[in-house]
């Protein structure tokens, strides 16, 4: 039996020992985000660079999580299972998810070990642009990482990155 940091966000912080069984695995997904554009001199930059759009590009897929899947999948299970190890004030929340479902599913949201569990993540791993401090890049790439939720297909997660 080891301790398990099963619950990470503060309100559902129990110290338990025992042992976390894995019963789906996330797919994983790699996508190669690249740009061509005019590169130049930074003297006379142009209005935007191959480097600024893609960096706009990486922020926006950074900061738009993928919706949640909370509530279909084994962590309403794990949470009814551990109920009465909580306080009574946080047991009312888990022991009634039907009518408090989206206020735990936006704390399950609130912290990256939790939020993981119940969507498909997503992360920028590798930016490369540039050769040079004085010269505006023609080329940029990011490599972006999702780890995908048993939920999603590829194909949503793929729709999903091109339609922001």
């Amino acid at each position: 039996m080891v301790p398990m940091g099963l619950l990470s966000s503060s309100f559902f912080m129990l110290s338990l020992t025992g042992y976390r069984v894995g019963v789906a695995e996330k797919g994983l997904l790699t996508i190669r985000l690249s740009i061509n554009m005019t590169g130049g001199h930074s003297s006379a930059p142009r209005a935007e660079s191959s480097l600024s759009a893609m960096a706009r590009a990486v922020a926006k897929l950074s900061q738009t999580p993928h919706p949640h899947h909370f509530g279909h999948g084994v962590e309403v299970d794990m949470l009814e299972q551990l109920a009465p190890y909580f306080p009574i004030a946080r047991r009312v929340f888990i022991s009634n998810l039907w009518l408090f479902g989206p206020l735990v599913a936006w704390l399950f949201s609130q912290k990256p070990e939790t939020a993981a569990g119940i969507r498909t993540t997503t992360s920028v791993t590798i930016f490369n642009s540039g050769i040079k401090a004085n010269v505006i890049p023609g080329y940029a790439e990011a490599i972006v990482n999702h780890r995908v939720n048993p939920r999603d297909s590829f194909d949503e997660v793929g729709h999903f990155c091109v339609g922001l």
